[in-house]
């Protein structure tokens, strides 16, 4: 059964990275005000769910997390950071953007997520330690989403104003995992059907229509209540829709990109980056992939994704046998147990 429930938390994972792209790459308005309300929500989500308490030491915990989800956003960082002084950037405003002083961030801002997720993992695990029960988890969501509502609009170091936002959606995932799903409420196919399509229906109003693009790196939330409500939505109609159609649960393509998730997130905006210098040259200076045009999105994001995963794949073939270059993959977020 376990298994089970990975294969398809795989594959929800692999369809928020590919909207995470397509969202990164101006498809029509209404569909990225819809993308933009639920995408990072759903993979704080995913986390939570993921989260297992262990009987191991803190400290254990802490540098596993460290080495996984920290050390990929200081390599990336870094890096960009140096090629950007490459280009001849002031230095002193990349130290800034290097620690995210101001709650500003270097050029590849997908990172800014594998910071707080740090963090959250982190406050989390040690809050567990000190009790594990599902009360507390709730209390840890009601402060967490006051806190959000109080800083969460805030452009502070670290990105700690959104580290409240996402410890909700942290908490409501492993309370569903470790609660609710274990006292299920049985349904019939036309209620779970009246469920999924309501979720939809308020995700897409309160998130699309109702309230504008979300900006997470510039904490811009719009109406508070319309991004919860269509968060929450649109979190849970993809976690039913998943769990319960097995060829979307069972996807092989989405598990792979779930997978991948992490190397997608951290390498696209070089894609981009390198697709800018091509476009500018063959377009007279224009920069093609902020053309707000939906095909040209789709496609981008296509290319972008099966460029990654092709490269991480052949990396790991070279480094399968070389310990050293196969911890220079884990550093930059390439995983093998694939």
């Amino acid at each position: 059964m376990e298994n089970k429930r990975m294969l398809w938390l795989d594959a929800l994972r692999g369809f928020g990275i590919f909207i995470i792209t397509l969202g990164h790459l101006g498809c029509f308005d209404l569909l990225e005000r819809y993308i933009y309300s639920f995408h990072v929500p759903l993979f704080f989500f995913i986390s939570g769910y993921l989260y297992r308490r262990s009987a191991r030491p803190i400290k254990n915990f802490i540098l596993n997390k460290t080495y996984n989800i920290l050390v990929p956003f200081l390599a990336w960082t870094v890096l960009s950071t140096l090629v950007n002084v490459v280009m001849g950037y002031r230095l002193e405003l990349l130290f800034k953007k290097m620690i995210t002083y101001d709650g500003l961030l270097t050029w590849n801002s997908p990172l800014w997520f594998l910071l707080v997720l740090y963090i959250v993992e982190v406050v989390f695990a040690v809050l567990d330690r000190l009790n594990s029960k599902t009360y507390f988890k709730f209390i840890i969501l009601t402060v967490s989403l006051v806190l959000f509502v109080l800083i969460g609009e805030e452009m502070l170091m670290f990105k700690l104003n959104l580290v409240p936002f996402a410890m909700v959606f942290f908490a409501i995932g492993n309370i569903m995992k470790t609660s609710i799903e274990n006292k299920p409420v049985k349904l019939k196919y036309w209620h779970k059907a009246i469920i999924v399509v309501i979720m939809l229906s308020l995700s897409i109003y309160f998130g699309a229509v109702l309230n504008y693009r979300i900006k997470y790196t510039h904490a811009i939330f719009g109406n508070m209540l319309y991004f919860f409500i269509a968060a929450i939505c649109g979190v849970y109609f993809y976690y039913i829709v998943f769990r319960n159609i097995k060829p979307l649960g069972s996807s092989k393509l989405l598990r792979y990109l779930g997978a991948n998730s992490m190397i997608i997130m951290c390498a696209q905006y070089w894609v981009f980056r390198i697709f800018d210098i091509f476009t500018k040259r063959f377009f007279d200076g224009y920069i093609l992939w902020h053309k707000e045009n939906t095909v040209k999105a789709v496609l981008f994001t296509i290319f972008t994704i099966a460029l990654i995963c092709l490269l991480a794949a052949l990396y790991r073939r070279i480094s399968k046998n070389n310990k050293v270059l196969k911890t220079m993959g884990e550093i930059v977020g390439i995983r093998y147990n694939i």
